[in-house]
């Protein structure tokens, strides 16, 4: 016998009116053609990941007493379920960061003020640019000479 208290079940719509996993057009033949390229693409890259354990885990720096201890912390926390992805991540922020492994530095000490999150993002943005070799190099090549020319 039925159950009284069950919903009425509708019929399952035509498969054009289902929403499509994949954005997949076909031509009139019925043939798969390439589908339209998104208007804003999205890239994700490993310098966003390393830019957003920054800004989480380098205010942290000022609980530790030295490179290793703060090296210790990280591996602990950082939010990657692989113990090597967290080596990874934890190799680069050190070295970015810190590139003398040296926990005491002017980064550090501002960081140890408890700056607001916009000026941490600021300086966070700045020093990542100055860690990377390719930002340094259209520096050097581009902007620094274009600076006396307006």
């Amino acid at each position: 016998m039925a159950n009284s208290s069950c919903l009425p079940v509708e019929p399952m719509s035509s498969s054009a009116d289902q929403p499509a996993l994949f954005d997949i057009e076909t031509d009139d033949k019925g043939t798969t053609v390439r589908s339209s390229v998104p208007d804003q693409p999205q890239m994700r890259t490993s310098a966003n990941d390393l830019s957003a354990a920054a800004l989480e885990y380098l205010p942290q720096v000022i609980n530790s007493t030295g490179v290793e201890d703060y090296q210790a912390f990280l591996e602990e926390n950082l939010s990657y379920n692989s113990l090597n992805s967290r080596k990874r991540y934890v190799r680069n922020l050190i070295s970015h960061y810190y590139p003398a492994n040296d926990v005491r530095t002017p980064l550090a000490e501002l960081l140890s003020h408890q700056p607001a999150a916009g000026a941490l993002k600021a300086v966070l943005s700045y020093e990542t640019a100055r860690a990377e070799p390719a930002v340094q190099l259209v520096a050097e090549d581009a902007i620094w000479p274009a600076v006396p020319l307006g």
